[in-house]
Parts: C-alpha cells; sequence; structure tokens
C-alpha cells in the first residue's frame, strides 16, 4: 500500500431535499446509501486515481460495518489493518442535501465500537506505505501511527477539519496539513487564511494547505504563497468534497508532482465529485480528471 489511511468510516444515508425542514416534513428528490468518513473516503479517492490504497478503522459486527468494509473492498481498498468489534454498533452519518446549491446539513454518530490504541496501529503497513493519511480521529492511534511513521521516513500527511486537543501534536508530526476554513479560524482565533497557513508550517508540515469552498484554497510550500482558484460546476452535492481533495491531494504528491500541480489536480477532482448525490458516488478516475483540467486550463 503506497497510501495507507487511518481514521473514521460510517455508513452515509443521503437525500436531496428542497429545503432542510424544521419541525415539519418534506419529500425527497432523490436519496442513497454509502460508505463515508474523511479517512476511508480519501483512500476510496486514491485507489479510483490507480493509487493502491488501505483503510485502518473500525466497526462493529452488524450490518452496517459489514456494508462499509464491503463497499471498501470493492473499491480496491485494503481492509486487512481494520478492526471489527463484536457486539458493537457501527457508525452512520444522516445527509440532508439542499436542491439547487448542494448545502449540506449532516447529524452524525460515531458508533458504540471502542476507540483504536496504539496496539491497533499496523505498524508494518505503516512503515511500508510512502504516505499516511490522518484525519484526525482516533487520537491514541493516530499520533502513534504518526510517530512509526516519521520514524520510517514515511510521509504523514493531516487532514485537519476540526481543531481539537490532540490536534496540535498531530501538526508537529505532520509533513503535509490540509486544513478547512474552519480549522483555520479556531488555530488562529480569527478568519485568516493565509496567516493559517504560514501559521501551521511553523508548526512543523513542510506544505500547508487551506481550502475554502467556493473561493478555492490557499498554499505555502517551500516558504512560497500558492492560490489556486475553485473550478465552477453546477453542484448537486458538496458531500465529501474536502475528503477527495486530501485523496487526490496525496495522489498527486505520489505521482512526484509539485504542490501547486497538486493543489490544482485535488481541486478538480473534488469539483467532479460535487456532481453527484453522495461523497464517493462522483469521484473521478484519474483520466477523467486530466481531461477536465486539459479542457479548463487550454
Amino acid at each position: 500500500m503506497e497510501f495507507l489511511s487511518l481514521g473514521y468510516c460510517a455508513w452515509d444515508y443521503l437525500g436531496i431535499v428542497p429545503h432542510v425542514p424544521r419541525d415539519g416534513k418534506v419529500r425527497m428528490k432523490e436519496h442513497i446509501e454509502q460508505g463515508g468518513g474523511p479517512a476511508a473516503t480519501a483512500a476510496v479517492t486514491a485507489a479510483r486515481l490507480g493509487v493502491s490504497a488501505g483503510f485502518a478503522g473500525k466497526v462493529g459486527d452488524d450490518d452496517r460495518g459489514r456494508y462499509i468494509l464491503a463497499e471498501l473492498r470493492r473499491e480496491g481498498v485494503d481492509t486487512s489493518a481494520c478492526i471489527v468489534e463484536a457486539g458493537a454498533q457501527s457508525a452512520a452519518a444522516f445527509c440532508w442535501v439542499e436542491e439547487g446549491s448542494g448545502n449540506r446539513s449532516i447529524a452524525w454518530h460515531t458508533g458504540t465500537a471502542t476507540p483504536m490504541t496504539a496496539d491497533d496501529v499496523p505498524a508494518d503497513a505503516v512503515r511500508a506505505a510512502r504516505i499516511l493519511h490522518l484525519d484526525g480521529n482516533q487520537p491514541e492511534a493516530a499520533l502513534a501511527a504518526a510517530l512509526c511513521a516519521r520514524e520510517a521516513g514515511v510521509l504523514v500527511s493531516l487532514d485537519a477539519g476540526t481543531f481539537r486537543p490532540h490536534m496540535a501534536r498531530l501538526l508537529e508530526l505532520s509533513d503535509i496539513v490540509v486544513a478547512s476554513e474552519q480549522f483555520s479560524r479556531e488555530l488562529l482565533g480569527r478568519d485568516d487564511p493565509e496567516q493559517a497557513v504560514r501559521e501551521m508550517s511553523t508548526r512543523g508540515p513542510r506544505t500547508a494547505v487551506v481550502t475554502m469552498g467556493s473561493r478555492g484554497c490557499l498554499g505555502l510550500a517551500a516558504e512560497a504563497g500558492i492560490r489556486v482558484p475553485a473550478y465552477r460546476l453546477d453542484a448537486v452535492d458538496t458531500t465529501g468534497a474536502g475528503d477527495v481533495y486530501h485523496g487526490a491531494f496525496c495522489a498527486a504528491i505520489l505521482a512526484g508532482w509539485d504542490v501547486e500541480r497538486a493543489m490544482r489536480f485535488a481541486s478538480a477532482a473534488a469539483a467532479i465529485k460535487c456532481t453527484r448525490l453522495g461523497g464517493r458516488t462522483g469521484i473521478p478516475s484519474y483520466a477523467e480528471v486530466c481531461a477536465f483540467l486539459d479542457q479548463r486550463e487550454a
């Protein structure tokens, strides 16, 4: 496995609605069920882009857990490092997607499986990978995996979605961090993405990026600032766009591309994903992303 991700996985229930009701009912225009979770979807993205990918996480021995693992395997993701806990309930997310805008509201539950520990980290798989990708979940296991990766010279990539206490240490152990606007605001205490990428780079990462949705993304590599605009498409569902960005960005880094090219590639993959309902339904192949970029940048 060139790309190994560790963190959160869930079973997603998604529906397109004309509006999200408050103390009322609404008829869904379309609905779908599929696997989700930041680290798990990043692994699926890497696999679709032609990278040998694996996922380490934890599920229960319920139907949702079986669905989660079966779908990952169908996508070509190695699940040998996943743990199935007897009697536990797997995580789930319920997503309401607003028709027309693609904006979504999500209610989620972590399930009842116990958190992964340092002993659950697949150390041999971590050492054999080229990139270890973490989503900030499973904190004890994530920190242990990051330390293992650093000792073995494996790049550590961090999906920084929400700032939690252990994220400061993960930042120090990461080579690459791609953060949300929310994370950048929580890190600084104010809304300043440009300063946020500089602050993150002083804490350890050689490459720092902040994604800003329709406003594109900002990056910093080798002390050089990079700005990449968002690609405009008619959005159906933005669920999972950030997860796809992370997987595609890492795939581009594994291909030996520079940071700006990786940001453009990841932005294109995330934009294409948003054209279909579901966090994974619209994840493109490598050829599709390249064709999209050729058309947009010709």
